[in-house]
């Protein structure tokens, strides 16, 4: 029976995250920026030294996001759902792996509830179709938080190093788990910062070779520059976004009286339960909190996952009694036509629909190409997801940073966007020069690809 039951989160969770994803999938930005990275390596054979850049300081997370996805990459032929592939094959293996080190400690239903949970809830089905690496932390993060409760030191170490590593947005989890050893688990301290240590330093030391080969460019422009401008938001804007990120209720009361609802009960737990487990998890569930909330950052849906994983470990340590009819609520609010609308609906064009049209421009542009953006979706020229296409459909991509006397040829991509020769204008047609229009491929009224050349 139990084996049944694990096949049918298994089933349940690809469902989620696959169902009608080839028109669904919104390919845009930060996955093209990925697979840009990947084809770029399989070109010149050279791994990355730098993972993605953060959204709030100037550096950038370690390559081991990138290394995780190479292998996918190459089996799928530079396929653009390379890094779903990836994320389903993380979780599942989470799900196989957390079952066999800790089912004998917490019980099935315990890891039943964390499984089903992490299947069903909004963001983390958004986040594991639409992929970049904050959505890969969540099962280091629950791996990590249950090896703290069955005291294996080591593990709890190296999974936070791995979480912290793809995403720094874990931080607050991080900081909060030191602070409950200190509480909680003082003598075994010692263990966790070793292995801590030990694999942010192993993790990230391919960023310590980029700073020395290239003279401490990350550490100096973070010194520099500091943090980036962040969307003011108060305290209470802060408690509001991130109940409605949590929740995802149709009314953001629902969603901020259930906020408040796992506030209170981690309270009444931290102080008053009788199970140290719920203690240990209240605390560290409060203090990252309590962190988020009070740092200068704005709160963004890739900051949720610390929360996320201690809100599902609270409740799956429940009594059945108070487990069932929460889970029941929350399966309620989750499976609302309109989050399910949103998973499935289609994008505004496809991956297939740019990668046709590509096709097209490229079997008749023989010449090396320049690549510029305008998009009605993110105000960025650069298009990393349009240079990807454009290479994979045939088209020799040049980069505009690395001089403009590489080639006479842009190719300027109107993504749900427009452009007007002569007209339009930002840094990229600044940089390449006076040019004169001289054909169009109108592929379909939100996705066109203009060829101009320099005119003088």
């Amino acid at each position: 029976m139990r084996k049944i039951l694990l096949l049918c989160i298994i089933f349940l969770f690809l469902f989620l995250r696959f169902y009608k994803i080839t028109t669904s999938l919104f390919f845009i930005n930060d996955m093209g920026r990925d697979l840009l990275v990947l084809q770029e390596w399989q070109e010149k054979g050279k791994p990355p030294l730098l993972g993605p850049q953060t959204s709030a300081l100037p550096i950038n997370q370690s390559p081991i996001y990138f290394y995780s996805l190479y292998p996918f990459f190459l089996l799928t032929n530079g396929s653009p759902y390379t890094a779903l592939f990836a994320n389903a094959f993380l979780y599942l293996s989470f799900f196989l792996v957390t079952y066999y080190l800790f089912s004998k400690k917490f019980g099935f239903l315990t890891l039943f509830s964390i499984f089903f949970l992490i299947s069903i809830h909004p963001q983390l089905i958004i986040q594991n179709r639409f992929i970049w690496n904050p959505s890969f932390v969540t099962p280091f993060i629950i791996t990590g938080l249950l090896a703290f409760l069955s005291k294996k030191n080591y593990l709890v170490g190296l999974a936070l190093a791995i979480a912290t590593s793809l995403s720094y947005s874990v931080a607050p989890l991080t900081i909060a788990v030191l602070l409950a050893y200190l509480i909680y688990a003082k003598k075994d301290i010692f263990k966790l910062l070793i292995s801590f240590g030990i694999g942010l330093f192993f993790l990230n030391l391919p960023i310590f070779i980029f700073e020395i080969k290239y003279k401490f460019q990350l550490t100096k422009a973070l010194f520099s520059r500091g943090i980036e401008s962040q969307v003011i938001q108060t305290y209470l804007d802060k408690t509001k976004n991130l109940s409605q990120l949590l929740f995802s209720a149709d009314h953001q009361t629902i969603s901020l009286l259930l906020f408040l609802f796992f506030i209170s009960a981690a309270s009444y737990s931290l102080f008053k339960s009788k199970n140290r487990y719920q203690r240990i998890i209240s605390f560290i569930f409060l203090v990252t909190l309590l962190i988020t909330i009070f740092s200068p950052i704005a709160i963004q849906s890739h900051y949720i996952f610390g929360v996320t994983s201690l809100i599902f470990i609270y409740i799956s340590l429940l009594p059945k009694k108070l487990l069932l009819p929460i889970t029941t609520i929350l399966i309620i609010i989750f499976f609302q036509k309109n989050l399910l609308d949103t998973y499935f609906k289609p994008a505004p064009r496809s991956f297939n629909q740019m990668y046709n049209c590509f096709q097209k421009v490229c079997r008749d542009i023989k010449s090396p190409v320049f690549i510029s953006l305008g998009s009605s979706y993110l105000p960025f020229h650069y298009g990393p997801e349009q240079h990807y296409i454009a290479k994979k459909a045939g088209c020799n991509v040049k980069k505009l940073e690395n001089g403009t006397n590489q080639t006479n040829t842009m190719l300027v991509v109107a993504d749900g966007g427009n452009y007007q020769q002569g007209k339009s204008t930002y840094f990229e047609l600044s940089q390449f020069g006076p040019s004169k229009l001289i054909n169009s491929y109108i592929c379909q009224s939100n996705f066109k690809v203009y060829e101009i050349i320099k005119s003088d």
